[in-house]
């Protein structure tokens, strides 16, 4: 009777908890999160060197526009959250240090989206730092 019983957990523990991994749509959302994350990587050294950049300037309105992208991005890597079964799998660099928030309770939708809205803030935020640090340079 003990060892039916635990056949039987075991088996509704199998059907019920297929790997998050396997989900095409959270599958996409990591895709993307995965995109994100390197963009992020690409920017941050530029973003690390606004603050010695800022004492080069004369202009207030460049110097404001320096500090709000980086207080964008500081916002921006506080707002990433981990597609569920996926945590973890895009951490291979090293000297590296962001916190990923476990996601809250969503859709795999959601999340997707979620995960879209999230790349096209860093890509919109990698432009204008790019545009901003082109005007400087020249």
């Amino acid at each position: 009777m003990k060892t039916t019983y635990v056949a039987i957990i075991t088996t509704l523990l199998m059907a019920c908890g297929g790997k998050q991994t396997d989900n095409p749509i959270l599958a996409e959302a990591n895709k993307i999160h995965i995109e994100s994350i390197a963009i992020q990587e690409a920017i941050e050294p530029k973003i690390e060197q606004l603050d010695s950049l800022k004492s080069t300037l004369n202009d207030s309105t460049k110097i404001a526009k320096l500090e709000d992208i980086k207080k964008m991005f500081i916002e921006w890597e506080e707002g990433l959250l981990e597609v569920p079964g996926f945590e973890h799998q895009h951490h291979n660099h090293e000297g590296h240090s962001h916190k990923h928030k476990p996601a809250p309770e969503m859709t795999d939708e959601s999340m997707l989206e979620y995960q879209k809205n999230t790349k096209k803030a860093i890509e919109e935020l990698q432009a204008q730092l790019n545009e901003l640090l082109l005007k400087n340079t020249n």
